[in-house]
């Protein structure tokens, strides 16, 4: 008897330890379960391999994953995988930790090879503390420090586009002291930059060293700077402002029908998804975006007929890698609910709403 009772007491702790559901709303969690990961019980949720989503009003681009600040969450260890639909294989990309019902202590990200992306440290659901960044190869690219929500101390930053390593000081987010700009991480190399920051009478003075030769000064005050290269000054350009790209607008695919609820998608509608897949073929070195949108706010995190389009472009061939998944829900509307609400005829109303369940898509060209 006593056995039995064991027994039953392991498999009550087993259902809480595998089956515990959490969802956060919005990032298109699809599983969540208690696992043993490290000798620890902790909570692993599972997002779809692959999934961005855009947030004009916090983010200039894409974003993936999840973001700073979380619903609240039982305390304890977390851990994100992304889940790959086709394979079901599962790769491990956040790890975190909540107290309070906020993020605290370490919020790793992980690059696809395992290995460490950013590792940041959070208090009471803010980051303070130090941040790290590293590259594929694992060398550290950003290194500084965070208090009371703003850059405090020394920080150390490389700058892929200037292949430039940055070493300063932050004070309550300005920079302050010397900041040296070189392309060694350790050293003054041939070619450097020096800047002094907080002088009585510039807010910055910048030297442009070459091969140990001061050859460039500029003095910036808060509307003006003054530069000198080899002692003569340099008279100031008129500055114009440089055109804006026009930005590429996503084409509708058509021929794509939805049954009566819009819950699900026609699979006789497959047959619109053929001509892009036939493109993608035939043009390796592209990539293609797509984005859903729905006619009513989804209660469901991972609406069912996004899953099906992706996992029938993988079937036809399409790499995972060269597909990009966008949500955005009914936020994105073709027709205003302001102006369909102005529709008497219910049904002529109805017709309208459904025209703002689409499917986007947008090529993307390398370069």
């Amino acid at each position: 008897m006593k056995f039995v009772f064991i027994a039953f007491v392991l498999f009550i702790l087993s259902l809480d330890l595998f089956s515990q559901k959490i969802w956060i709303e919005g990032y298109d969690i699809i599983d969540t379960k208690r696992i043993l990961y490290k000798g620890d019980s902790v909570t692993a949720l599972y997002q779809p391999k692959g999934l961005v989503f855009v947030n004009r009003n916090h983010f200039s681009e894409y974003f993936t994953g999840l973001p700073d600040s979380l619903p609240p969450l039982p305390d304890g260890k977390y851990l994100l995988f992304t889940f790959d639909l086709e394979t079901s294989e599962a790769n491990l990309f956040h790890e975190w930790y909540m107290k309070d019902g906020k993020r605290d202590s370490l919020w790793i990200i992980y690059h696809n090879d395992g290995s460490p992306f950013e590792i940041r440290q959070f208090r009471n659901g803010l980051r303070e503390g130090r941040q790290l960044k590293m590259d594929d190869s694992g060398k550290v690219v950003a290194d500084y420090f965070i208090k009371d929500d703003f850059l405090n101390g020394p920080a150390f930053f490389f700058d892929e586009n200037e292949v430039f390593f940055a070493r300063g000081t932050f004070n309550n987010g300005a920079k302050t002291g010397i900041w040296t700009y070189s392309d060694s991480p350790d050293s003054l190399t041939d070619f450097h930059i020096i800047e002094f920051y907080d002088t009585l009478k510039y807010s910055c003075i910048r030297q442009t060293f070459s091969h140990d030769t001061l050859k460039e000064v500029t003095y910036f005050r808060k509307h003006s700077q003054k530069t000198f290269i080899d002692g003569k000054r340099l008279k100031p350009e008129k500055s114009r402002m440089p055109k804006k790209k026009p930005q590429p607008k996503p084409d509708v695919f058509k021929g794509v029908r939805f049954s009566d609820d819009l819950s699900d998608i026609d699979t006789t509608s497959f047959d619109a998804f053929n001509k892009i897949i036939s493109y993608l073929k035939n043009n390796p070195e592209t990539k293609v975006e797509l984005r859903f949108h729905s006619a009513y706010p989804n209660e469901n995190f991972t609406p069912k007929w996004i899953l099906v389009v992706d996992k029938y472009l993988i079937r036809q061939g399409v790499d995972p890698s060269r597909i990009f998944l966008c949500y955005y829900s009914d936020k994105v509307p073709i027709i205003s609910l302001e102006k369909i609400n102005k529709i008497r005829n219910s049904k002529k109303r109805e017709r309208l709403i459904r025209k703002n369940q689409r499917i986007e898509y947008l090529i993307i060209k390398k370069g």
